[in-house]
């Protein structure tokens, strides 16, 4: 059986099968009992959370209405591929960017340059495979 990532969230649109759901996100910090007792020692930012909207492409988008309780779930693989797509690939292309162009003769300063430079094509494409990528990224809603 496929580990899965599940967050709890409520549905905010519905538009023909694309449901879009609110889910928040909390640090581990915001359901602590004695978050206040940090916050008040440390920065008011301990105990954050974010709220973000999830797409979802659900067949039977018709039985729900907005303001429902909804699971919405991801494979963790699918996870490991975002985190990949969007850190680790970039990371790389940056380092090896930044070797190729100190191995060529350029000074640090036009290294800096060419390594975040070498950015914009990778988002660029990225971009244009967005179609691609939301087929392979899929999340999915348990009621």
């Amino acid at each position: 059986m496929a580990k899965k990532i599940t967050h709890q969230g409520l549905v905010a649109t519905i538009n023909g099968q694309h449901v879009q759901v609110r889910i928040v996100q909390t640090s581990a910090c915001a359901g602590c009992q004695i978050a206040e007792h940090c916050r008040s020692n440390m920065s008011d930012n301990t105990a954050e959370s974010k709220e973000k909207l999830v797409d979802v492409w659900y067949p039977k988008a018709n039985t729900l209405k907005v303001g429902d309780h909804v699971t919405v779930s991801a494979e963790a693989s699918m996870a490991g591929r975002a985190l990949w797509l969007g850190f680790g690939f970039p990371l790389v292309l940056m380092l090896l960017s930044m070797a190729i162009a100190l191995l060529a003769g350029c000074n640090e300063g036009i290294a800096a340059l060419i390594m975040i430079g070498s950015l914009i094509p990778y988002y660029i494409i990225l971009a244009l495979l967005r179609s691609r990528i939301t087929k392979t990224i899929v999340f999915t809603i348990e009621v």
